[in-house]
């Protein structure tokens, strides 16, 4: 006979709860789409490829919030990881250490530059900076001269331009909540 654990007696009421937020939103969508049957056919097919897709979802659309609470409607969802991203990314550390160190080494080279940008993976979205492999490729000797001269300049003194230090980063909601960690939520796989 296995004794239940504290533990599975919390995971398995979750479920519970789970289960039935999302059986109210299931109710919720069937009375959406029952009533769009007379007026827009397409909203029906739209709903029913939705909610029968071959994508399957196995999580359950719940999450806790930092005091415990199971949350289920989406926008608190959304709240609780934008909170979550925002505490993942606190930096309270002290200034880096400066470090003054004479060494000598070999400047980064042209075909060292060449041989990376081969590398990248084109057809990428852009970052922040707007700047893509393809603009890049699309400067020719001349980028690479430039990528060059930043390269070896940045090498040289150490410093970096402040606009290569500038962190963006956006908190868009996933659809996907995340599973259950120890102490708080950590996005899923």
């Amino acid at each position: 006979m296995q004794l239940i654990t504290p533990f599975q007696r919390r995971n398995r009421r979750d479920r519970e709860k789970c289960n039935e937020a999302k059986e109210i939103w299931l109710n919720g969508e069937c009375e959406e789409m029952e009533a769009s049957m007379s007026r827009n056919s397409n909203e029906l097919y739209d709903k029913v490829k939705k909610l029968s897709g071959k994508k399957g979802n196995s999580r359950s659309g719940c999450i806790r919030s930092e005091d415990g609470v199971m949350l289920t409607e989406s926008q608190d969802i959304c709240n609780r990881w934008v909170r979550y991203i925002k505490e993942l990314f606190d930096d309270t550390r002290n200034d880096p250490p400066t470090i003054e160190a004479e060494i000598e080494a070999p400047e980064i080279s042209r075909d060292e530059i060449r041989s990376g940008m081969k590398k990248m993976r084109k057809g990428k979205v852009v970052g922040p900076d707007e700047v893509s492999v393809e603009m890049l490729e699309a400067l020719d000797e001349e980028g690479i001269d430039l990528l060059y001269r930043i390269f070896n300049d940045i090498y040289d003194t150490g410093e970096f331009p402040d606009d290569f230090l500038l962190n963006h980063y956006s908190s868009a909601c996933r659809r996907s909540p995340g599973r259950q960690s120890a102490k708080t939520t950590v996005p899923s796989a």
